[in-house]
C-alpha cells in the first residue's frame, strides 16, 4: 500500500501546501467540540460543516443555499475538486454538480482524498487503462484490490453507480467492512450491501426522504452517482478522519 503519510500528519499533506494548511486550520479550530466529545461522547463534529460551509464557491452554478455547496467548495479549496471544461480544456467556471461521475473520476477523487501517491502504484494490468489518463489511479486500484475493478466488463468512461461510489472510497481509505446488513430495503442482497450499510452507520450516506422529509427507507444503489453527491461522501469520509487526527492527538 503506498500512503503518502501517516498518523497526525495525515491532513497536513493530503492536499496542496496552501490548501493543506487550511484544512488542518479548521481541524484546530475544533479543539472545543473535541473537548466536548471526549466529555460525553455525543459530539458529531457537525460545526465543521458549518465552518467549511462559509467559503465562498468558485463555480456559478453552485449556490450558497444549495445543500452541496459546504461539499463542493471545500473540496475544491483542497485541489480535490474542479470544475467543467469546454471542448478546448478551458474552464467553464462551473461544476455542473448534477452531472454523472465516471469510474475513473471516482477513483481519482478517492485516492487524492485518502492521501495515496499514485506515482509509487504499479501499472495497472486492465488493458483499458494502459492509454488511460487515471493510469496511476487504476494501477492503484487494482493494488487497494477495489471491489468494483474485480468483474469482467470494467469500463473505465462509464458513470458509476450510488453503491459503487461508497464503495470505491471505502476501499481507498482501505476501511474495515463490519459483517452488517443494511436498513435500506432496495440494498438488501445487493452485491455492495455491505459497504451501503456501513456507510449509513457511519453517517457517509443517508437515504431518500419523501415529499413530507421522512425517509423513504430506500437509498438507489443502482442511479448513477452525481458530482454534487460524491462531493459528499468524500467530504464525509474525511469528516470521519479529521475526528481519528484530533483525537489521536491528545
Amino acid at each position: 500500500m503506498k500512503q503518502k503519510l501517516r498518523a497526525s500528519a495525515l491532513v497536513v499533506l493530503l492536499f496542496s501546501p496552501v490548501a493543506a494548511l487550511g484544512f488542518f486550520t479548521e481541524l484546530q479550530g475544533l479543539e472545543s467540540e473535541l473537548i466536548s466529545w471526549q466529555a460525553n461522547h455525543s459530539g458529531d463534529f457537525s460545526d465543521l460543516l458549518e465552518t467549511l460551509g462559509k467559503i465562498s464557491s468558485p463555480f456559478t452554478d453552485v449556490e450558497d443555499t444549495e445543500w452541496f455547496h459546504p461539499y463542493v467548495t471545500s473540496l475544491a479549496s483542497w485541489g480535490l475538486v474542479s470544475g467543467t471544461k469546454n471542448g478546448t480544456g478551458k474552464l467553464t467556471g462551473k461544476f455542473e454538480p448534477s452531472r454523472s461521475v465516471t469510474l475513473a473520476e471516482m477513483l481519482k477523487i478517492s485516492f487524492e482524498a485518502a492521501g495515496v501517491d499514485e506515482e509509487l502504484c504499479k501499472n495497472p494490468r486492465l488493458s483499458q487503462a494502459q492509454e488511460h489518463w487515471a493510469k496511476a489511479y487504476v494501477g492503484c486500484a487494482e493494488e487497494y484490490f477495489v471491489t468494483v475493478l474485480d468483474r469482467s466488463n470494467v469500463d473505465l468512461n462509464v458513470p458509476v453507480t450510488r453503491a459503487e461510489a461508497v464503495s470505491i472510497v471505502s476501499d481507498a481509505f482501505q476501511d474495515p467492512l463490519p459483517p452488517i446488513a443494511s436498513d435500506f430495503t432496495d440494498t438488501q442482497g445487493h452485491p455492495l450491501e455491505r459497504y451501503v450499510a456501513s456507510a449509513a452507520a457511519l453517517k457517509i450516506i443517508s437515504g431518500d426522504r419523501g415529499k413530507d422529509g421522512l425517509p423513504t427507507g430506500k437509498f438507489r444503489p443502482y442511479d448513477p452517482v452525481s458530482r454534487a453527491e460524491a462531493s459528499k461522501i468524500v467530504f464525509s469520509r474525511l469528516k470521519i478522519e479529521a475526528k481519528k487526527i484530533l483525537l489521536s492527538q491528545k
